[in-house]
């Protein structure tokens, strides 16, 4: 039979924090389902004997029958972690390390985040009971008071310049929020019994491995890689809401529909016959971009942003150059264009661009007129063509 006895934790500050700001948080992809499935067995079943956090290495021991012990080294290095155990069987070897690492998981989140020790009974066996094998096997009183039950937590997902935070708070029997973490949050914020616990450990395991790092003086976790909170807000967080009520502010709302493209359109008219002016509409997602959102973004440079409001956007070279072309001729610069800029603007790729009425005719009149080919020069480009037709017929324009 399984013996479940409380498991001995041994550490220090220094190793804790070690291994809180260095375990993997993809660790179960070294590992097969089939090693998974059996390592959380061998969790939940209880059966770690002790736990020991030395620097880089943890020693998990593990008793699951009186004469039966085994145990598994985990040291964390450069490439992640490396692992060995007392079994020379690989199959097992690998179980062992996935349930060394969950109980590490739990250590980690428990003692991280301050929270106190489990109230609950300890099975531990006294002298009392040791000298009378009758009272050792008396069972304990069987309590019939309801058990309290757990309260939902609510996480804040809020995105404040290029910083994606998470915060937990449960939500009491009024509706009020009370922080879950946090150094001075009030008495209320302890864990009532085991289930709420669970919830506070689930919640630091899905957010460290969804690349947030805990922020202790500001009780939350905070992200800012760009790549990662697209994976998290389009995709990690279902798993979250299977658990938690998740709520996104309206700056980290769009994240939730993934990497949006950017669309750069101009419409060219003619300013009371005195030159050229450009209406500029640039869109992400298909959403008209303000002009406060289309500065931050002008500000870029290529690649992959995350812009509050606007969500995570992808930007190549190209858009760069439109964008610089929109500062140039944009409406926050006050100031009436030649005609001529429109040839160097068609050259623009990532832009497309409209005529309006006598501007449209214009550039038809120069499109039709007579190109002599024969006498322009092979490396000239489409626009540039267009710009020897409009020497050559100036005059009669």
């Amino acid at each position: 039979m399984t013996m479940q006895r409380t498991t001995k934790r041994v550490y220090t500050t220094e190793a804790l924090e070690a291994w809180f700001a260095a375990l993997p948080e993809n660790w179960e992809t070294r590992f097969d389902a089939d090693s998974l499935f059996a390592a959380r067995e061998i969790y939940r079943s209880g059966v770690s004997a002790d736990i020991e956090l030395e620097g880089n290495d943890a020693i998990v021991n593990f008793r699951f029958e009186r004469h039966h012990e085994e145990y598994v080294v985990i040291s964390l290095d450069p490439k992640g972690f490396s692992f060995r155990a007392s079994t020379k069987e690989v199959a097992i070897e690998s179980r062992l390390a996935a349930a060394a690492l969950y109980e590490i998981e739990e250590l980690v989140a428990d003692e991280v985040m301050d929270l106190p020790p489990d109230p609950g009974p300890q099975q531990l066996e006294s002298e009392e009971e040791i000298a009378d094998p009758e009272k050792a096997n008396t069972p304990p009183p069987v309590s019939t008071a309801e058990p309290e039950p757990a309260r939902s937590v609510r996480v804040m997902i809020r995105l404040k310049d290029r910083d994606l935070t998470c915060s937990g708070y449960w939500i009491n029997e009024r509706g009020g929020l009370i922080p879950v973490f946090g150094a001075n949050v009030p008495p209320e914020a302890v864990p009532k019994n085991d289930a709420e616990r669970e919830q506070i450990i689930r919640l630091t395991s899905l957010a460290m491995r969804a690349g947030f790092q805990f922020v202790r003086n500001q009780g939350s976790f905070v992200m800012n890689d760009p790549g990662k909170m697209v994976l998290f807000g389009s995709k990690l967080v279902k798993e979250w809401e299977r658990n938690y009520e998740v709520e996104f502010d309206k700056y980290a709302e769009p994240l939730r529909t993934g990497i949006q493209r950017i669309n750069i359109d101009g419409k060219a008219f003619e300013r009371r016959k005195r030159g050229l002016k450009i209406d500029w509409q640039i869109r992400v997602g298909g959403k008209l971009v303000g002009n406060g959102a289309l500065q931050q973004l002008a500000r870029r440079k290529s690649g992959l942003h995350v812009i509050p409001q606007l969500g995570a956007v992808e930007i190549t070279e190209q858009q760069v150059e439109g964008l610089n072309l929109w500062k140039i001729t944009g409406k926050q610069v006050e100031r009436t264009l030649p005609k001529y800029m429109l040839f160097s603007l068609f050259g623009q790729r990532p832009v497309h661009l409209s005529l309006e009425g006598d501007l449209e005719r214009w550039m038809g009149a120069i499109r039709d007129a007579d190109l002599d080919i024969e006498n322009t020069p092979d490396f000239l480009r489409e626009y540039q063509r267009f710009g020897v037709a409009w020497l050559r017929s100036i005059t009669s324009l």
